[in-house]
């Protein structure tokens, strides 16, 4: 087996359509179809002559404009050099394709860019910042690297292993998405098979995959033979051609490209094969799908096919794919979607287990869960429903419906919450790297047969690092249906479990799923970092428990909350700063409590409160609260603990060398009374943020008669974590 460098890109192109929701019917017909073939490299050129018989002999295309090193038969239009491949897209297509026409690009050549190591393979570094992986380093920093098709400059009488770097043009990922700009289409697939040789034309590799995120768009779907930093393969066909010098060039056909493409002749074997759902018809994801299935290499883990059509308004990821051909008239539906509502979801999978097991003839029997048509509902169907969980169409009447809201307890007896409800963790003892676990847990449920839930949180702060599925309580089941429920780079978890039959649907109160989370960043000294831990709906879904009948169960939320939080603590030593010695507030605390006490001689209402002052290092200070305690609490009857308050910092500019001075005042019926005084060290701060701080006195009131007068007492102590008494959410901008 011998390994090749190409670049398969397979463009249709779409913009929006109309299609019936209710039905979840496109009912798509292409006006006319057009195709630019671009064989950048001779190796290649068989696959370049596999795509022109099948556009113009099997799927009579209206026009087709082939583009090669050489002109090597009547197929070939013009020579494949960077002004003709810029003029096919900017011009030729331009001026050829219509809004409700579908367009077909093919490229099989040598590919450049960036491989796993870092190593740079005739890539370049990314030009204007839109490459989202950025991991070469350039000797300064990392930086991403753009791809490009590499285009052969054909030389007399050189042989295939003496091409050198500069012996080919290359046509930039940048470049092609800024051609594609100006070409109006109705279908938009992009599909991408890069090879790897083994003689000196080796270093020019794959990175089929890098072209996604430059493509990625509406109505586009993008498929890759291999991801954005591995090589793909290819095998010898034992054909070759001869260019007018007497040159042989042996052709190469890609191991995934080979499948791919056979499997798009009408009504071939392969083609029968890749038809999964028997309607005549190998869309796009049907044609992946077997070329993934066919393709050794992805076998062997070698390469691996991207499949990419997530930048669509009206459709979930992975649904444009199975509703794009290279037909006039499209797909239809979507095979897996059992209900026919538009969506492949857990309400589908509810369907498929209560029918499980059966077969044609059958009381159980559903022809609509017999997603293969072979008769028989089993694990094959599971498997093809599971491989498209999650896609569907997408629209504004479902996106009303899945937004969740929070409901009261008391709106249902039937809850779905995140327990523990309250996750709050202190930098003094927890620090980044550590875990800590929640569970999604049904409470008080009634027949209850199939989950899909989805958990977000703001990314960046904590990821979701592990998940355990509670299997216990159906004992047959399907699933879990989402191979990859985590994503930490939006913050989302999404899952699903359905039973199967026999299994009884269940009644009561039980956890769905664990899910453990690492934290893996420090909130700012004095701050607090929080996220809601919500439950939401998939896209594409209003529900999140399902009964046997495949509908809602109604159903009340309870979300979770995180918070990790670095206090500014009033310790109990002292401290000299900017000429003021007053103890301490630092982020640490201390462990020898201290108390101030105010007295007063009849029965009275005891405040608390602050003032904040800026002091400079000359000790001039400069209030920042209004000349008035803020943040204030009281007690009016008897009690001790923790009392919370907030007061609204306003931003305040500093000089490094500044301080925050921060005085406790009580007021027990009288006036206010200076309880004890706070310092901060030099803050080598610009600026105090503004932000909304949460004051926290440790408050005490005592009410008696003592020696014949009635007497109230009010308490503040600090210093340790009995005696809390800290600030949150007090953060500086450092210089």
């Amino acid at each position: 087996m011998r390994a090749i460098v190409g670049v398969l890109l397979v463009m249709l192109l779409t913009s929006l359509f109309a299609f019936n929701v209710a039905k979840a019917d496109f009912e798509l017909h292409i006006d006319k179809r057009w195709a630019v073939l671009v064989c950048g490299w001779l190796e290649f050129q068989i696959d370049t002559d596999i795509a022109y018989d099948l556009l113009v002999d099997e799927y009579n295309f209206d026009g087709v404009l082939y583009l090669s090193p050489v002109k090597s038969s009547d197929k070939v239009n013009l020579v494949a050099n960077w002004d003709n491949v810029h003029y096919a897209f900017s011009t030729w297509l331009s001026e050829h394709a219509d809004s409700d026409d579908l367009v077909f690009i093919f490229f099989s050549s040598h590919g450049g860019g960036c491989n796993t190591t870092g190593h740079m393979c005739w890539g370049r570094e990314d030009e204007d910042g839109d490459e989202p992986l950025k991991d070469y380093w350039n000797g300064t920093a990392f930086v991403g690297v753009d791809e490009c098709v590499c285009l052969q400059r054909h030389q007399a009488h050189m042989e295939p292993w003496e091409y050198e770097e500069e012996d080919f043009e290359k046509y930039w990922d940048d470049e092609l998405r800024q051609d594609l700009l100006n070409i109006s289409y109705a279908r938009l697939v992009c599909t991408f098979v890069t090879c790897k040789t083994e003689n000196s034309t080796s270093e020019p590799s794959c990175f089929g995959g890098g072209f996604c995120s430059d493509l990625s768009a509406q109505n586009r779907i993008i498929i890759a033979s291999c991801s954005e930093k591995e090589y793909c393969y290819c095998d010898p066909t034992g054909s070759s051609y001869t260019d007018e010098w007497g040159v042989v060039w042996y052709q190469f056909l890609g191991c995934f490209s080979k499948p791919f493409l056979n499997c798009l002749y009408l009504f071939s074997q392969e083609f029968m094969e890749a038809d999964m759902n028997e309607d005549s018809i190998v869309s796009m994801k049907e044609a992946f799908d077997y070329g993934l299935t066919n393709d050794p290499k992805y076998q062997n883990g070698e390469e691996h096919p991207v499949l990419e059509d997530t930048q669509n308004s009206l459709l979930n990821d992975g649904a444009l794919s199975w509703l794009t051909c290279l037909d006039e008239t499209q797909p239809s539906r979507i095979p897996p979607d059992i209900n026919d509502d538009g969506y492949v979801n857990a309400k589908d999978a509810v369907l498929l287990g209560v029918s499980f097991g059966s077969k044609e003839g059958e009381q159980l029997y559903n022809p609509d869960a017999d997603v293969n048509k072979d008769g028989f509902i089993n694990a094959k169907d599971a498997i093809i429903l599971g491989k498209n969980f999650g896609e569907g169409l997408e629209n504004s009447e479902s996106q009303s419906m899945k937004k969740l809201a929070n409901l009261p307890k008391s709106e249902y007896s039937t809850l779905l919450k995140v327990q523990p409800n309250e996750n709050v963790f202190y930098t003094t003892s927890t620090n980044v790297g550590d875990a800590f676990n929640v569970s999604i847990v049904v409470e008080n449920v009634s027949c209850l047969y199939g989950w899909e839930v989805a958990l977000e949180w703001n990314n960046g702060m904590i990821n979701c690092t592990d998940e355990t599925i509670n299997y216990a309580f159906w004992t047959y089941y399907l699933g879990p249906w989402v191979s990859n429920p985590i994503n930490n780079s939006v913050g989302r978890y999404h899952q699903s479990l359905t039973a199967r039959d026999p299994a009884q649907s269940f009644n009561g109160t039980t956890w769905l799923v664990n899910l453990t989370f690492q934290i893996i960043q420090s909130p700012l000294e004095g701050g607090t970092l929080s996220t809601e831990l919500m439950i939401k709906a998939n896209p594409g879904t209003d529900y999140c428990l399902l009964n046997t009948s495949s509908s809602e169960i109604p159903h009340g939320f309870i979300n979770g909350h995180y918070s990790y939080i670095s206090p500014r603590y009033m310790r109990g030593d002292l401290h000299s700063v900017n000429g003021l010695e007053a103890y301490k507030l630092d982020t640490t605390q201390s462990n020898i409590y201290k108390v101030s006490t105010v007295t007063a001689y009849q029965h009275n209402t005891v405040y608390w409160g602050i003032r904040v002052w800026k002091r400079s290092t000359e000790g001039v200070e400069t209030e920042i609260t209004s000349g008035t305690p803020v943040a204030q609490v009281n007690r009016s009857v008897d009690g001790q603990g923790i009392q919370t308050a907030t007061w609204n910092c306003p931003n305040i500019n500093f000089s490094s060398t500044d301080s925050i001075v921060i005085r406790v005042y009580c007021n027990n019926g009288g006036s206010w009374i200076l309880q004890a005084t706070f310092t901060t060290d030099q803050l080598g701060a610009e600026s105090l943020d503004a932000g909304t701080w949460t004051v926290y006195y440790w408050t005490k009131r005592m009410y008696a008669f003592l020696s014949g007068r009635q007497t109230t007492i009010g308490y503040f102590r600090w210093r340790t974590t009995t005696y809390n008494s800290r600030i949150e959410n007090f953060t500086v901008t450092l210089d």
